[in-house]
């Protein structure tokens, strides 16, 4: 979880499902001096979490997301998942008086699903891996995948 990133970006263990055509960005770090990636382009990709309360992989798609090649963790956009109906409860439940399964979560409502988050430091985070091609054909096949982000409409990060 990013708080500070404007929208999900995606590096190498995402499986890229899909470039939106004629939909690219220039990424720009919290500091001039780090560059600037330009032209970075926007995809729709999977990751697999293991979901070991339920004893199987789940596939999560992510769509509107900026892929950066080479990067070897994913950022999500607490924003955009929330856009897309998705609860994100980021209070860790040592700082909830009485937490509870849901604190420090996300909370998936169509698919009654609830993944819950790791904290390293001052970051939440959950585990996932790039799953197989054929891992990701047999879900869309099957239909057994959640979408953390919205494919429709466009997200704009700057919209009220």
């Amino acid at each position: 979880m990013d708080s500070h990133a404007d929208q999900a970006v995606v590096g190498d263990n995402a499986l890229i499902l899909y470039e939106w055509p004629g939909h690219k960005v220039d990424v720009t770090p919290f500091l001039d001096d780090l560059g600037c990636i330009d032209a970075a382009p926007i995809v729709t990709a999977a990751v697999t979490y293991d979901d070991h309360s339920v004893g199987r992989p789940v596939l999560l798609v992510i769509h509107q997301a900026i892929y950066v090649k080479g990067m070897t963790h994913n950022l999500l956009c607490p924003m955009q998942l929330r856009h897309n109906g998705i609860t994100v409860n980021e209070r860790p439940k040592h700082c909830t008086p009485e937490p509870t399964r849901e604190d420090h979560s996300l909370i998936i409502p169509n698919g009654n699903y609830m993944i819950p988050l790791s904290i390293k430091g001052v970051t939440s985070s959950f585990p996932c891996r790039r799953p197989t091609g054929q891992q990701a054909k047999m879900f869309k096949e099957d239909g057994d995948y959640l979408e953390l982000t919205a494919s429709k409409p466009i997200w704009d990060p700057n919209s009220s």
